[in-house]
Formats: structure tokens, sequence, C-alpha cells
């Protein structure tokens, strides 16, 4: 009988929502599940071995499959050598002023000793304030924030600094990020 009224009675609200706060990034760059995100590898795995190799792999296909993929609401640039690095978001050489918040250099004390960076490029780390927050009825729920490894092919030169997060209410969600 309680499995009757639990079917009958259940509160249909969403987990998790992704508000976009800006109303500026959802049309162009909405999230999306990752389960439907093609990775970037597969059209090379089936031109070298005439079908999709990566499906052996049943966990790695799990974690793939598993959340959401938060794309990038602009564009990011990124100039490193070995005196300096930037990071920028918008249209390359002023052509386009991002209506986004500009990225934030936090202390590179955060992240030292985590990664050996490539060609004596300085390590220096990168906040760049997202626009989406994260809505989530259930108190309970804890959001793993990790780079979408097995959906971008430019992760080879920056590194993605995963986090935990206690989602309440309405929070935040942030790319901290530096070059390899």
């Amino acid at each position: 009988m309680n499995f009757l009224r639990n079917i009958f009675t259940k509160n249909n609200t969403k987990d998790l929502e992704f508000v976009d706060t800006t109303r500026m990034a959802y049309m162009h760059n909405p999230v999306q599940k990752a389960s439907e995100v093609t990775p970037h590898f597969k059209k090379r795995q089936v031109e070298k071995y005439k079908k999709f190799e990566f499906i052996a792999c049943p966990g790695m296909v799990d974690l793939k499959n598993y959340g959401y993929i938060i794309p990038a609401w602009d564009d990011m640039h990124f100039i490193a050598n070995e005196s300096d690095c930037m990071a920028l978001i918008g249209g390359t050489g002023g052509k386009r002023q991002s209506p986004f918040a500009k990225p934030k250099l936090m202390t590179s004390a955060i992240a030292e000793g985590i990664l050996e960076n490539q060609d004596n490029v300085p390590l220096k780390v990168f906040h760049f304030g997202s626009p989406w927050r994260l809505s989530c009825q259930n108190k309970e729920i804890s959001a793993l924030i990790q780079a979408a490894t097995f959906h971008s092919s430019f992760l080879h030169n920056l590194n993605v600094y995963p986090g935990i997060v206690d989602y309440g209410k309405f929070s935040t969600i942030n790319l901290i990020c530096s070059i390899k």
C-alpha cells in the first residue's frame, strides 16, 4: 500500500537543476548530460581500428556517461611561456568583450606540488567565475566537479582542479585551472 501511495504522491522536483544566472550562457552553451556527448576521440578510434575501442572498458564508459558537461560559457584563451601566463575570456585581439567575469588570479600556493609544469611555464592558478549555479532540493547531495577528460581534447595543456561541493538550495560552480 505504501508503494502505491508513494507513486501517486511523489514529488516530481529534480534533484539537480542548473541555473544560468546571467541568462546568456544557456542558449549557446547549455549544460548537457555526459551520456549524450560524444567523446572527442571516437572518430579517431573508428578510423584507426574500424570500431570504437573505448567501449571495451565498462569502468571508463560508466565515468564518461556519468554526470553533466558544463561547456565553456565563452571563449577562454590561455597564453604561456617561461616568463608568465595569462588567461582571458571573450574574443581575441580585443575584438569582442565578454559579458562574463574576467578570470582572477589565485595564489599558486594552493596548487604547489600537484603537477610539474612543462617548458618552465610558471605555476599560475586561474579562477573563472561561472554563470552557472546549481540548485539542489536535497541537501544531502554533494557534487564532484572535475574535468570532462573523455569529452575535452584540450586538457593535455590545461589542469582543471577537481573538488567536491556540498550543495544546499543554491550554490556556485566555478572553473579553477592552470596551464601545464
